[in-house]
């Protein structure tokens, strides 16, 4: 609200990034979903970043990066099904400052 003068002080500038390009990994067994890394966490590629265990915990799958880039979101859910969307990953991406400008 500073940014558009409805309130004094001082705006902040942070740097962004405005993504262009991104793909989903999405799951290839159906099982109990746990996420290693999170949102906004920079992954390279085919590093482990979650697992599927079948429910009797006798074998565990790796869910690998598909390629490098930034996690834009990811599924919290514990039970998954095969072919379910588990991360979304942002590859490509522009550099945008949010300095006010008059």
């Amino acid at each position: 609200m500073i940014h558009y003068d409805m309130l004094e002080g001082d705006v902040m500038e942070k740097d962004c990034l405005v993504f262009t390009k991104s793909s989903w990994i999405r799951a290839h067994v159906s099982g109990m979903f746990l996420w290693k890394k999170k949102s906004g966490d920079l992954v390279q590629m085919n590093e482990i970043i979650g697992e599927i265990n079948e429910p009797y915990g006798l074998k565990k799958s790796p869910v690998k990066a598909n390629r490098d880039g930034f996690i834009i979101g990811h599924n919290n859910g514990t039970v998954i099904l095969q072919g379910e969307a588990l991360f979304h990953i942002g590859y490509e991406w522009e550099k945008y400052s949010s300095k006010k400008s008059r």
